[in-house]
This record gives C-alpha cells, structure tokens and sequence, in this order.
C-alpha cells in the first residue's frame, strides 16, 4: 500500500523536465523555444491566454496527464505529440508579437533566464539546446536577414544530420525482410487454414517476435499479442499464471511457443516452424496435432482457485490442462509429474566460467557461450526445468539469454524500459528421446540459486481429449453432457460477450484465472457465442454530435466572416 501512494505521489508532483517534454527524440520536438512561447503567455494579461497556458502546462508537467495519455502503462513524452499543432500555434503567436514590437525586451530576458536555470538544472547535457532560440529571438528582434540566415542554417544542418544518419544506420534490408514475410511461407499458411474449417489457433514460429502481429487471414486464430491495448486478464495469465518460457524483451508481448503443454491448453492444432515440434506431425508444409483441447470444450474435473495458486510449474500446466479453475471445488489434484534428481554429466563447455558459491552457482559468459550435457535417456517423457535465481544484468551489458535445446529465455537488463520480469527461467522439453541438453548463453552474468527438474509421460498430453466433451465447431453449435459440466473457452474474459443457451441469453463467468466459462447440467444444448464491444452505441452517438458541434461552429465562423467582409 506505502508503494503505490508513493507512486501516486509522485504522478501528481510537477516535474519540469522540459528537456525531454520539448526536445527529446521521443517528444513534441519544437526545442526550447516552444518552452519559452508557452511562458511568453502568462505575460500577455490576456485571460484566455492565460488560461491556454496554464492548462497545457499542468497536462504538460504533472507526470499523472503523461501516465493517463499512455494507457496507464509508463511515463513517456511520446504521448504530447499531438500536441505539437497546439504549441506550434503558440509559438507563432510569440514570433508574430515578437517582430511587431509587442514582446516587452525585459520580461522576455527573465523568460529566457527561468527557462536556462530550469534546463541547466534538470539536465546539464540539455545546455546547449538553449542557445539557437537565444540567438533566434536576437536575430528576430533586431536582425532580420541574419534571422532568415539562421532559419537557412538550421534547414541545412537538419538535412545533412539526416542524410548522415541514415548513411550510418543498420536499417532491415529488403532481403532480411522478405525472409522474415515470406511470401512462400504465407501461402503455405494459407492453404493449411483453407483446408480445415474447424474452430483451431495456429501459430507461426519463423522469427516468432518479428511475425508477432501477422494475421494471415480471416481463420488465422493466434495466441500471439503485443499491443498497448492488451486484456489483462489474458496478459497475466500467460505471465503469472501459465508461467511458460519467455523469450520476449518486453513484458507486453505473448510470442508462439514450442511448448506442447501451452499449445495443448490453447489448441494450437497447426505450426509453422523450421524445426522438428515434437508430438506434432508434418502436414501440408506445417506442423498438425489434432490432440490437442478445443477452444470450446465441456468437463466436470473442477478444482479450486485457492487449490490452483498453490501449484509450482509445471504441476500448474498439467493442472490446467486437466481440470477447470473455478470459484469453490473441494475436488483433489491428481498429478502424473514426478520431480527427480537428473544425473547429469558436463561433456563439452565452450566460453563459460562456472563459480561456485554459497547462493549456488554463478556463470560467466564474456562474448558467447555453449555447454554440453549428456543425462539419463528419457524416451516418450516430456522434461521440465526451472533454473532459479537469475538477476537482471546492466544494459551496459545487455540482456541475457539461454536456450536449452533451441528453447530460448531471456531476462531484459536492469534499466530497460520494457522489462520483461523474467527471473525464473522455464523449459518444457518433449523430443521423444531426450538424452543431451546444449545450453547456448549470450554475454553476461548468470546468478543459478536452484535448479529445479521434473519429467511426465508424454501420453497424458496426446490423450488431453480424452477426459472432455468437445465440439470443434460450437461457437455456434450443439453438445451433449452425461453429467453436471461446465463449459469451458480459451477465449479471454471480458465483458461484451452473449451466450445463449436454447436461445435463452444466460450469464458467464471467469474460468481458469483468465477465460470464459459456464455450468450447464446434463442434457443436450444448442450454444452461441457472440460478441458486442462494450459502449460501442454510446461511442457512436458521441462521435455524431462532436460531429455536429464541429458543423455548427464552422458554420457560424463562415456567417462572422462573410458580416466582417
């Protein structure tokens, strides 16, 4: 609680880092004289221009405008872009008063004064962006030629810092691009979803953070997100909840998985991947499993929320997979995981440094790493690992990454904006022979506290089906239940959702942590699933009057203006 007042507090203190509001990369980017036009306002004695600036500059510089402008997710300028038409509007209002004599010469002086001890104080780098509004404003007052001199000056250094930057920037190629967006590959995606008509997810792993957001058409139903618009109760189910491997550098993006346990529970039926999947066979150009659970399925294995929260990875997964997270349930978890001591054998390290401490074990990786371990054969056993401990290193240093088995986790360094809170690193292995593990690492420090195995037959993922009533078509379809069941969906929670069931609307509810859910009794149903955006009406009826407040005024400026005339 002291933590998020803190937090608070410090959104709605004014913080004047005009520096990066005025003339950062990320910002309005008019410099410091768009800072000084903003000021020159409060000296006018003009009410509405006192009162235009004093708005601006408490959206501007109390922190909580920036944070609710960006969604509520950080605090960056990039969110007063739209502001740039507004201030610019200002700032030719300063230079119009300015050449016609209007500026008092030695309130502007003190302007100028607040404006560098605000700069030289916040951030001593940002000096010298006070010095060609300085000189323009000179130049304007009492030099007009060199003003214009200067304007040309300022055109030309901007033009020539592009054409030098862009001379020297690693920009993506056009070869590295269609590899990434291969036509070839697109169309192979195509054809497979084409082909089969049932309600499935798909999932592409060819540059799997690069294709994140690629929708290859109407039936391409995706796990992926990455979007400042995201459902928090799916984000948190992936991240917190499900807890798989995570390759991604922020904390906002859900990239594919080779993870069968995740590609069950989302129904991941096809894969397109440049690797063997184990448990999923070569289809048509891609990877299909057709054991893996429907979207929309019915089951009565019902286990409680508080049951759940209590489980580690992976008997989490498992869980998941098997039963469904409601409310209250007083039913047990039963478990076909086993954790074991896995006898293991260093045959080949190449780059890493292994130190042994009193927390466990600390790698050193200085440019890249690779190390080699032969284990006990496990055949048709899907392998979990947990390697504990880890701590983000300094950006200086970059993230770190480690693949087991082509299967990557990367924990974001210290000061990265995004961070990805990637402290446990999680493996699910699946080959169908598993007897050597090849750890890849980039450069950096590893800090291992604990690591953690567990194995289980692979043959309580292929018969998931089995232990469910499914439909693979019942968006809007039929299903009959023997027993007491609930109605289960990978489909996030959210409200704007209408279930009907004999036609009769009924009322849903979370389910497994995430997703939407239902109970129905026994007997034979008929079920649609539909979907209305919450305040889509009332959106519509807002966009038409702001519609008809904008004709209105236009109208009455254009009768103003033909009296005046």
């Amino acid at each position: 609680v002291a933590d998020k007042k803190t937090q608070l507090i410090r959104l709605i203190i004014p913080n004047l880092g005009i520096h990066r509001i005025f003339c950062g990369t990320y910002s309005i980017g008019l410099s410091l004289i768009g800072f000084i036009a903003l000021l020159y306002l409060f000296t006018t004695k003009n009410k509405n221009n006192i009162v235009l600036a004093s708005l601006i500059s408490v959206v501007l510089f109390i922190p909580i405008f920036m944070f609710v402008l960006n969604g509520g997710l950080y605090l960056k300028e990039k969110c007063f872009i739209p502001f740039l038409p507004l201030i610019s509007y200002i700032l030719a209002y300063f230079l119009t008063d300015l050449e016609n004599g209007k500026v008092d010469t030695k309130k502007l002086g003190k302007i100028v004064l607040i404006s560098f001890v605000i700069v030289f104080t916040s951030n001593m780098n940002r000096v010298c962006m006070i010095t060609l509004p300085i000189y323009g404003i000179f130049f304007l007052k009492y030099d007009k030629k060199m003003f214009k001199l200067l304007i040309i000056f300022l055109l030309g250094l901007s033009f020539t810092t592009q054409a030098v930057e862009n001379l020297f920037e690693d920009m993506v190629t056009m070869d590295k691009y269609n590899e990434i967006f291969d036509k070839d590959i697109e169309s192979t995606i195509k054809n497979v979803l084409n082909s089969d008509d049932s309600f499935y997810r798909s999932n592409n792993l060819h540059y799997p953070t690069k294709t994140i957001n690629k929708i290859y058409n109407h039936n391409y139903y995706t796990t992926n997100t990455y979007s400042s618009t995201y459902n928090r109760a799916y984000l948190d189910f992936v991240k917190k909840e499900f807890r798989d491997s995570s390759k991604d550098y922020n904390y906002f993006m859900i990239s594919p998985s080779s993870n069968i346990m995740f590609n069950a529970f989302f129904g991941v039926k096809y894969l397109y991947s440049d690797y063997d999947i184990p448990l999923y066979e070569k289809y048509n150009g891609m990877y299909k499993n057709d054991n893996v659970l429907p979207i929309i399925y019915a089951s009565n294995h019902l286990i409680s929320e508080e049951d759940f929260e209590k489980l580690k990875f992976p008997l989490n997964q498992e869980s998941l997979l098997n039963n469904v997270i409601v409310n209250n349930t007083n039913n047990k978890i039963e478990s076909h995981i086993e954790k074991i001591d896995l006898e293991y054998e260093i045959i080949e390290n190449n780059g890493v440094e292994i130190i042994k401490n009193k927390k466990g074990y600390v790698l050193e990786v200085k440019d890249k790493g690779n190390i080699k371990i032969k284990i006990n054969e496990l055949k048709d056993k899907i392998l979990f690992i947990s390697v504990l401990g880890l701590e983000p290193n300094k950006c200086t240093e970059d993230n770190i990454s480690m693949k087991i088995n082509g299967i990557e986790n990367i924990l974001t360094c210290l000061t990265w904006p995004y961070p990805n809170y990637n402290n446990i690193f999680r493996y699910t292995l699946s080959d169908t022979l598993i007897n050597e593990l090849n750890v890849e690492l980039t450069k950096g420090t590893y800090n291992i506290s604990k690591i953690d195995t567990y194995i289980m037959d692979n043959k309580y993922v292929k018969d998931v089906r089995n232990n469910i009533i499914h439909s693979d078509n019942i968006i809007t379809g039929d299903i009959k239940l023997d027993d007491n069941s609930y109605i289960v969906t990978s489909i996030p929670y959210t409200s704007g959702y209408n279930i009907k069931v004999n036609g009769k609307e009924i009322n849903y509810e979370k389910v497994n942590k995430a997703f939407i859910g239902f109970p129905l009794g026994k007997g034979l149903y008929n079920v649609e699933i539909s979907f209305n955006a919450p305040l889509l009406k009332e959106s519509k009826i807002l966009s038409l009057t702001s519609l008809l407040i904008y004709i209105f005024i236009e109208l009455k400026d254009r009768i103003k203006l033909k009296k005046y005339n």
